[in-house]
């Protein structure tokens, strides 16, 4: 005896030695799932997910008392990992759902924070079966968890749970019933059906409310006459609602569970005796779902009411429901029907496409009704059967509107040889009916109906010979482009345009075989055609191919200003063809100039833009060369419209300081600089300053000449403008418009020294824009924006910025950035291409202009994230020196001097002047300096400065 007592005291210790490390294991583990969820990024969720999901059912103690710590980043991770083990384990199923349900049936008897026992009643609900809904029907007796215990057996779908529930209904009370109750409808329960009974003839409406709505949701005979009962007896309006709609509920879910007669009588009933409009909508919708074909009458019959949306939900219903036999009925019914019920249902027949109607609307034909024929016609278009086919071309020989709708479904009829029986029909048809028969022959390529239309073309008619063109436009044979070329030079102006538009579509169809014969083909329609609409399509067929050979006549219809957006499509097809053979860059920046001088799309606008930087040529500049201004101070927004159209919220008499913030009741406002990135002018003041509506914004330049000028100022503008020259107003338009270049003109005199122009711009709704442009008397460009430019950048080489640079980029993926370089430091050569990514990229020169030294290089690269940029620069030093060199970046930055790397800064920050300082040694000479900058997301820039050791601005040439 005393052996078997030490053993059991062994086992004892060695069971205590055991588990002791285990659930010091576990709760290490618990520790780091917690820890890896808290730093869990978005693009490893799904691996942490299945990491700490993978802790299972003895993990759950640990965490929901972990959990109780709520306000904790550890407690809200607990819950997270809890749940994940939770949902892993029910997908699972068998000992695992088993092993976690039994867990937390434990802890809801442990001494835990109520709260965290919630929380555990919403995890069994996930989980929870037999075991599960036991527990929680216990629960339905604690008034501190019987709601989420209810919740939670709601979820749970077993017979237990249902009547747990219902054990519990017997003694409750007050908004607890109305839950129990509520539940019991949601679970269906038909066992429950005898105490809602009862639970009508409770004293507290909500509870009678809540049986009523219960009853709905349970499919069960019984409780039809029981809510009938309901809606004749009720006491009140709302009672009446609830239960009509309660009814309705019911009738769709016996319908659901095979009880459709009933179901539909339901649904008749409702719809004929309610007298509520909405009740009687709904019950169109139950009745077609219970009845079918079997509610087509009734369908039919609801059409004729005097409710619109009766009407519509009827129509919708007969759409939408399927079948042959719904056809049949539909078709009977058209029997009896005359009028617009008649037109009605024929259109009903042909929107449903069933073909099991042809015979029917066949049949209608006989009947000498125009109206009706024309509808007929168009219905028997939807079926696209055969048996209707000859019954068509019949009809084509009536003339009018009927053979207009036949002519039309014999087009779209894909089956049987419509071909054969049009040309059958043709030798016999008078001209109206031939002219109806060869627009349908024309979707119906054969051989012989080819033959067809080329000899009907030839025809002296002229409606016949254009009817045959039309169709021959629609088969494109290469074997009539020699008549095409013909009839485009003689005949009636029909025929030409007709014959020219055919010739022009076999073009277009033999592009991407034969570019060759197209682009010949388009020059030579370019020489017939004697309207716009034949030279559109000439034009964009030249731009669908980009040769440069094109170009003469490209600039010859360039003449015709209603010609110019699609002249402007194709000179930047041409340059993008030239682009693409590695053509001189000046040949390609001209045509890409051109297009943007034509163009009025802001789509190929910004699309040539883009393209133009890729070629070191800021888009700016060309608005700069034709006189507009692009560099601009701005304030705003400023609240309300109206009231600034009589008064000003700045001084505009005076010069106006930039510097000096500007005191409004909404609150304070600072002017800051923006050159805008545009080629045509145009101020999206959207961008620049807000997208908003019924807003104030103000634009200030300044510019320096040597003597006094006459100009003529070109301003456009949405919506109201007032412009201010050297103080003085010179021109206002107050309405609302649509921008658009040069809209106003004004004759204005620029004096000698600094002249100022201030623009008050106001905004109604939705676009907000402006621009200004200069020129001579004469009508030559005035760069006035050159100058503005040349003060900027003298000032900021004042500073010790380094202005004169060359940018090369995106590349992408910054992190991969940040460990290897796309470019050689020590070896830049910013005449050669990189090969990178998979294409080539170019050096871009850029120069500093914005007041603050930052180079955006949003604008001046492209708007990208996760990317990064080089940006090359070159010093002259006259003699060895150690300096200082003052850096700041949004975001990581990388600084080489002559190769060597000298500064990093992995960073995420906004970029400002002098936020790093490496000390440098320049020598004398040329002194390459060369800046990685990279851009995880958002704004995207950089800056350098050059000071003495003591920080004192070292202005430095530049080559």
């Amino acid at each position: 005896m005393r052996w078997c007592y030490a053993i059991a005291v062994l086992c004892l210790v060695l069971f205590s030695w055991v588990s002791l490390p285990a659930q010091e294991d576990m709760e290490a583990q618990v520790k780091e799932a917690i820890k890896a969820y808290i730093e869990h990024k978005r693009e490893t969720y799904l691996e942490v997910y299945a990491k700490v999901s993978a802790l299972g059912a003895d993990a759950l103690p640990m965490l929901l008392k972990i959990a109780a710590e709520e306000n904790t980043s550890e407690g809200l991770a607990a819950k997270k990992v809890a749940e994940a083990i939770v949902h892993t384990a029910s997908a699972k199923g068998g000992k695992e759902r088993q092993s976690v349900e039994q867990r937390l049936i434990d802890a809801l008897k442990l001494e835990l924070p109520v709260d965290v026992k919630r929380f555990a009643i919403e995890l069994l609900s996930y989980c929870g079966m037999e075991a599960g809904a036991d527990a929680l029907g216990e629960l339905l007796n604690d008034e501190a968890l019987r709601e989420d215990a209810r919740r939670a057996l709601e979820r749970i779908p077993t017979e237990n749970a249902s009547k747990a529930i219902l054990k519990a209904l017997a003694g409750a009370k007050g908004i607890f019933k109305v839950g129990l109750i509520n539940t019991l409808g949601k679970k269906r329960y038909v066992a429950a059906v005898d105490a809602l009974v009862d639970a009508l003839k409770d004293d507290d409406e909500a509870v009678r409310i809540a049986a009523i709505e219960a009853l709905g949701r349970i499919p069960d005979r019984r409780c039809e006459p029981i809510l009938k009962a309901v809606i004749t007896q009720a006491k009140n309006e709302k009672q009446r609602r609830i239960a009509l709609d309660s009814y309705l509920r019911l009738a769709d879910n016996l319908a659901e569970v095979g009880e459709r007669k009933l179901s539909g009588e339901m649904a008749l009933w409702v719809y004929k005796e309610s007298g509520d409009l909405s009740a009687t909508r709904a019950a169109l919708i139950s009745l077609a779902k219970a009845l079918g074909a079997d509610a087509v009458k009734t369908l039919i019959d609801a059409l004729r009411n005097d409710d619109e949306q009766i009407r519509r939900i009827a129509l919708s219903l007969l759409l939408d429901l399927r079948g042959p036999e719904v056809t049949q009925a539909l078709c009977e019914e058209l029997k009896k029907a005359d009028g617009d019920m008649r037109l009605l249902i024929v259109e009903l027949l042909g929107r449903r496409s069933d073909r099991t109607a042809t015979e029917s609307l066949l049949e209608l034909l006989k009947i000498e009704d125009e109206p009706l024929q024309v509808a007929v016609a168009r219905a028997l278009t939807s079926l696209n059967d055969p048996k209707a086919i000859k019954p068509l071309v019949q009809l084509c020989m009536r003339g009018g509107r009927v053979a207009e709708a036949a002519s039309q479904a014999l087009s779209r009829i894909t089956e049987g040889d419509v071909s054969e029986a049009i040309l059958e029909a043709l030798p016999d048809a008078p001209e109206e009916a031939k002219v109806h028969l060869l627009r349908a022959l024309g979707y119906h390529k054969t051989d012989k109906s080819t033959q067809a239309l080329i000899e009907a073309a030839k025809d002296t008619r002229e409606a016949i010979a254009v009817a045959a063109l039309q169709a021959l436009s629609i088969q494109r044979p290469t074997e009539a482009i020699a008549l095409l070329d013909e009839l485009s030079q003689k005949g009636t102006d029909a025929v030409k345009r007709s014959a020219l538009q055919a010739y022009l579509r076999i073009a277009d169809s033999i592009r991407s075989q034969d570019e060759t014969k197209a682009l010949e083909m388009y020059h030579r329609a370019a020489q017939l055609a004697i309207h716009d609409d034949e030279r559109r399509m000439v034009l964009s067929g030249i731009a669908m191919i980009g040769d440069p050979k094109s170009l003469p006549i490209v600039e010859e219809l360039q003449k015709n200003p209603a010609l110019a957006q699609n002249c402007a499509e194709a000179y930047a097809a041409i340059a993008d063809k030239l682009a693409s053979k590695r053509a001189p860059d000046a040949e390609v920046v001209s045509l890409y100039k051109r297009a943007l001088l034509l163009s009025r799309d802001r789509r190929l606008i910004e699309d040539i833009a883009d393209k133009m930087r890729s070629f070191g040529v800021a888009p700016s500049d060309v608005a700069s060369e034709r006189g507009y201004i692009t560099r601009w101070w701005f304030l705003g927004p400023i609240k309300g419209r109206d009231e600034w159209r009589d008064a000003d919220a700045i001084e505009v008499s005076n010069r106006i300081d930039v510097s000096k913030p500007v005191k409004l009741e909404q609150g304070v406002l600072r002017w800051h600089y923006r050159r805008v990135d545009d080629p045509t002018g145009h101020v999206n003041l959207e961008q620049v300053v807000s997208r908003r509506d019924f807003v104030c914004a103000y634009m200030m330049t300044e510019f320096d000449l040597d003597e006094p000028t006459e100009a003529v100022m070109l301003i456009g503008s949405d919506d109201d403008v007032f412009v201010w020259l050297n103080g003085e107003l010179v021109h206002k338009f107050v309405g609302d418009r649509g921008w658009r270049a040069d809209q106003d003109s004004v004759r204005v005199k620029l004096k000698a020294g600094t002249n100022t122009v201030l623009l008050k711009v106001l905004n109604g709704r939705a676009q907000w824009a402006a621009s200004v442009r200069l020129l001579t008397p004469d009508g030559n460009p005035i760069d006035v924006d050159k100058r503005v430019a040349e003060k900027m950048v003298e000032a900021l080489s004042k500073m010790g910025f380094i202005v004169k640079w060359h940018l090369i980029g995106p590349f992408s993926g910054q992190d991969m950035l940040r460990e290897k370089d796309v470019i050689a430091p020590d070896a830049v050569d910013v005449n050669a291409q990189v090969i990178a990514e998979g294409r080539s990229f170019r050096w871009i020169p850029h120069r500093l202009e914005s007041p603050n030294g930052v180079i955006d290089l949003l604008t001046a690269v492209a708007r990208q994230n996760n990317c990064g940029a080089y940006a090359y620069a070159e010093v002259i030093c006259e003699q060895e020196k150690e300096v200082l060199l003052k850096i700041g970046s949004d975001d990581d930055i990388f600084v080489w001097v002559n190769g060597q790397l000298v500064h990093k800064n992995i960073v995420a920050r906004a970029c400002a002047p002098d936020q790093d300082e490496v000390k440098v040694k320049l020598n004398a000479g040329v002194n390459r300096i060369l800046c990685k900058v990279l851009n995880g997301g958002g704004d995207w820039g950089f800056c350098v400065r050059v000071t003495d050791i003591d920080g004192n601005p070292l202005p430095l040439k530049q080559p």
